[in-house]
């Protein structure tokens, strides 16, 4: 359905993309020998949209956001509710780490429409709790929470979005 980015977005302006494909073979024989059959792709293997906006083949990219972020926040919020039940029944690294992770993705989903972060605090709590659960993986927490809180701080002002795995900087919570 078009360029999607790894964060989820889609891209839908009209551009033009050029790539050039190169396949190594083994083989030392010539093409023609090889009984492999070329591809070429010309101007006229596309079809030229000149008017985008006009266009009945192309769907603009935002009918699709609110569909497609909706059913990512329902399975979010599905797995949340599957994890504070765990949680319930028995205090797990596991349990707490994942929801952490699934509410800043809530969290992330949810900014993009409201601009408001529901969990942090309870994130911040989560990794706090990780750092003494966890004394190993003490210092990966740590940098989770800095980077939370790196996002409550500076960036709710500011359209951009931190990745939450990015850091390899400690710092202390």
């Amino acid at each position: 359905m078009g360029i999607v980015s790894s964060n989820g977005y889609q891209y839908g302006d009209p551009s033009q993309i050029a790539f050039k494909l190169c396949v190594q073979t083994a083989s030392t024989k010539p093409v023609e020998e090889q009984g492999g059959k070329l591809t070429s792709w010309k101007d006229n293997n596309f079809p030229k949209i000149d008017h985008f906006e006009d266009s009945d083949s192309i769907i603009s990219v935002d009918l699709h956001i609110p569909t497609t972020s909706y059913w990512c926040m329902k399975a979010i919020e599905e797995e949340i509710t599957n994890f504070r039940d765990l949680l319930s029944e028995d205090e797990c690294k596991i349990g707490k780490l994942s929801l952490a992770r699934l509410l800043t993705a809530l969290d992330l989903l949810t900014h993009q429409h409201d601009k408001r972060k529901n969990h942090t605090e309870k994130v911040l709590k989560l990794y706090t709790d990780l750092v003494e659960l966890d004394s190993t993986h003490s210092l990966y927490y740590k940098d989770e929470h800095s980077l939370v809180l790196l996002q409550q701080n500076s960036f709710d002002d500011i359209d951009l979005p931190l990745e939450p795995s990015v850091s390899k900087t400690s710092f202390a919570p």
